[in-house]
């Protein structure tokens, strides 16, 4: 996560006691106002330097994984590319709100509904080059045990939101990191985010990695992207146990990568396989159609314990095993194959995840 040295990245999260409606997550002008000030109110109650930086709040609530991802998508980064530097580099507080319920950058607002009662607001503080270090070490020490939000901005956040937050408190991008890794431990999904945490904090460097089941990684430099390496997935593959494992980590670590916007694809090195363009499926031809298969129905193949693999289906004459690989393959499917009179089960549901 490159960023200016006199950048100082934080977050205010938040805790509600229910997910707030979509349209609640999203702050208009007047109280974002009220709201930042609050918040550097806060902010500086705990560590006193940080008035003589600049602090800049964002105009919605988003969940951790859009705040920690790559700097082509990150709010920071944008917040950053707002800032004036007549203003910002003056002691102050800048609030970017939104206007008629539209934030000014899409990487600002949130890119879906919310599915967690636990948001965050991104808060860039712009510090002196001379006072940037101690302060950035001050709030490392101090602000995740010490810097929790006050009634008047917990009021501001229960207004906004219409719901009520259990507990608000201050942090920095490492106390966030922690936390989203302490809570993929706690869902026995730990193993599968050290994809995430190479491309978010080093992205200029080549890494290979060994995930679960086998799977293989490789983060490309140039692509700045995660290459996922198929297994072969002939007949036997579909009953042996060693490919539920494999799919299981497959859909584990691009489930992980998914949350926190890494880019990543399949390679593929099996001249009977072929993908989607869009990488959303892969087609594995498993040899010439026998006369006893239906031609205009696809068959749900189940491997335990991860329920649905994919598809078995003939085109032009081929047995064929269709393999979903992201969250709106089955959607897409429907359609591919609805165009050459080819019907999914009916009760096929997502199966990526």
């Amino acid at each position: 996560m490159i960023h200016s040295r006199d950048d100082i990245r934080l977050l205010a999260a938040v805790e509600f006691d229910r997910i707030p409606p979509a349209r609640r997550a999203l702050i208009e002008r007047d109280p974002a106002d009220r709201l930042a000030g609050a918040i550097a109110e806060d902010l500086a109650q705990c560590v006193a330097s940080v008035i003589q930086g600049h602090l800049l709040t964002g105009p919605a609530l988003l969940e951790p994984g859009q705040l920690l991802s790559p700097e082509v998508c990150n709010p920071w980064a944008t917040l950053a590319s707002l800032a004036r530097p007549g203003v910002a580099d003056a002691p102050g507080v800048t609030a970017f709100g939104c206007r008629d319920g539209r934030a000014s950058h899409a990487t600002l607002a949130p890119r879906r509904a919310p599915r967690m009662p636990l948001l965050c607001l991104p808060l860039l503080l712009r510090m002196p080059s001379g006072a940037r270090a101690e302060t950035a070490t001050e709030l490392e020490q101090r602000l995740f045990d010490q810097a929790g939000l006050r009634p008047p901005a917990l009021a501001e956040l229960a207004a906004i939101t219409g719901a009520d937050p259990v507990h608000g408190q201050l942090m920095t991008v490492t106390d966030l990191m922690a936390l989203v890794k302490m809570q993929l431990a706690g869902a026995a999904l730990d193993a599968f985010w050290p994809p995430a945490e190479h491309a978010l904090l080093t992205p200029d460097e080549e890494c290979d990695l060994t995930l679960p089941a086998g799977l293989g990684a490789h983060w490309s430099v140039a692509r700045q992207a995660w290459q996922l390496a198929l297994p072969a997935l002939d007949e036997a593959a579909l009953s042996d146990p060693d490919t539920a494992l494999w799919l299981r980590a497959f859909r584990h670590t691009t489930a992980v990568l998914d949350e926190h916007q890494v880019p990543w694809q399949v390679i593929v090195r099996d001249d009977e396989e072929e993908l989607d363009a869009e990488q959303r499926w892969l087609c594995r031809d498993l040899g010439p159609a026998d006369a006893t298969q239906t031609t205009d129905h696809a068959r749900a193949v189940l491997l335990e314990p991860v329920g649905l693999v994919g598809y078995r289906v003939v085109l032009d004459d081929r047995d064929c095993l269709l393999l979903p690989l992201k969250a709106d393959a089955i959607g897409a499917l429907h359609a591919w194959l609805g165009a050459r009179g080819i019907a999914l089960p009916e009760r096929s549901g997502s199966g990526q995840r």
